[in-house]
C-alpha cells in the first residue's frame, strides 16, 4: 500500500475480484457444503445440532411487550449480505466467510438463551436458563481444549520437498510474458521463490492478461502436503480460460519426485485478441 496503489492490490488478486453471475451461482452447492464442513471441523454433531437449533431460534420475533415485538438483527442482516453476494460475486472458497462465523455463533447463543428463557418461564423453573447456560458453556469450552491438543497431537503438515527444484527449474524457463499455474494450496510457497529470483509478480500471480508461454505445476497423488493435483484439475480450477489453450500440445519439461512441471501450447491469435492493449503495450516496449 506504501509502494502501490490500492487498484493495484486489487486488481492484481483474483479472490477479490468479481467471477461471472454464471460461474458463482453454479459454485454455490459446493461452496455452502465446504463452509459447513470448515466451521463444524472440530465440533461433535450433537454440539453442533445445539448451534444449529440455537441459530434457528434467533429467527422467531420475540414479545416485549402487550404490544411490540423485537425482530431478529439477522432479518436486516440476510438482504445486506444478498446483495452484497449479487454485486460482489466473491471467490468462492470458505475461508473468506469466516467474517460470518462469529456472527452465526452470536446469534446461535442469543436463540439458545431465548429458548432456555422461554421454558424457565414455561416450566416456572427459574433454574433451568442458568443451568442449561453453565452446562453449554463448559461442554463447548472442555470441546474447544480438547480440538486444540488433539490439532497439535495430530499436525499433519509435511516440507514439500519439491518447490526448490521446481521454482529453480523454472527461473531458468521463465521470461516476464509468460504464465505458471499453480493450485492455492501449493502457490504461496512459489510466491515466496519467485520474488526471491527476481521474476515479475505478474508470473504467477496474474492470470487475466496477455501471456506468451504457459506452465502447469501438478502435483501427483503421492505430495505430503497438498495431495492429489493433477493436470486437468489445476487447469480447471485455476487455469485461463481454456480457448486460449491447445490440449494436444502439451510436453513435461521437468520432474521432481511427485511434481510435474508441464508446458502447454497456446492459441496466440486469441490471446492477442482478447488482450489487445497489454500486447501492444509490450509490442511497443520491444
Amino acid at each position: 500500500m506504501i509502494n502501490g496503489s490500492i487498484g493495484h492490490i486489487y486488481s492484481s488478486n483474483r479472490v477479490l475480484q468479481p467471477v461471472p453471475v454464471s460461474q458463482f451461482i453454479s459454485k454455490i452447492p459446493k461452496l455452502f457444503i465446504s463452509i459447513i464442513d470448515e466451521w463444524q471441523s472440530g465440533i461433535p454433531p450433537i454440539l453442533w445440532g445445539i448451534l444449529l437449533f440455537g441459530f434457528a431460534f434467533s429467527f422467531i420475533p420475540k414479545r416485549i411487550s402487550t404490544n411490540k415485538f423485537r425482530f431478529p438483527m439477522a432479518f436486516l442482516f440476510i438482504p445486506y449480505l444478498l446483495a452484497m453476494l449479487y454485486i460482489q460475486r466473491p471467490y468462492p472458497i470458505a475461508r473468506i466467510w469466516l467474517w460470518i462465523y462469529p456472527l452465526f455463533i452470536l446469534w446461535s447463543a442469543g436463540g439458545l438463551v431465548d429458548f432456555f428463557s422461554w421454558l424457565s418461564k414455561k416450566l416456572l423453573r427459574p433454574s433451568i436458563l442458568y443451568g442449561a447456560s453453565i452446562f453449554l458453556a463448559l461442554a463447548f469450552t472442555i470441546n474447544g481444549i480438547i480440538s486444540i491438543q488433539s490439532g497439535v497431537k495430530n499436525n499433519t503438515y509435511v516440507e514439500d520437498t519439491a518447490v526448490k527444484p521446481v521454482a529453480a527449474f523454472l527461473e531458468t524457463q521463465l521470461e516476464d510474458n509468460d504464465l505458471v499455474i499453480v493450485s492455492t494450496c501449493s502457490n504461496p510457497r512459489y510466491w515466496y521463490y519467485f520474488e526471491r529470483a527476481n521474476l515479475p509478480d505478474q508470473v504467477i500471480r496474474t492470470r487475466k492478461r496477455y501471456f506468451e508461454n504457459i506452465y502447469v505445476i501438478a502435483y501427483l497423488e503421492e505430495n505430503p502436503s497438498c495431495k492429489a493435483e493433477n493436470l486437468e484439475k489445476i487447469l480447471e480450477n485455476f487455469g485461463p480460460d481454456a480457448q486460449f489453450l491447445n490440449m494436444d500440445e502439451i510436453e513435461l519439461v521437468f520432474n521432481y519426485e511427485y511434481a510435474d512441471v508441464y508446458k502447454l501450447g497456446t492459441y496466440p491469435e486469441k490471446i492477442q485478441s482478447a488482450f489487445p492493449a497489454e500486447n501492444e503495450t509490450i509490442a511497443n516496449t520491444e
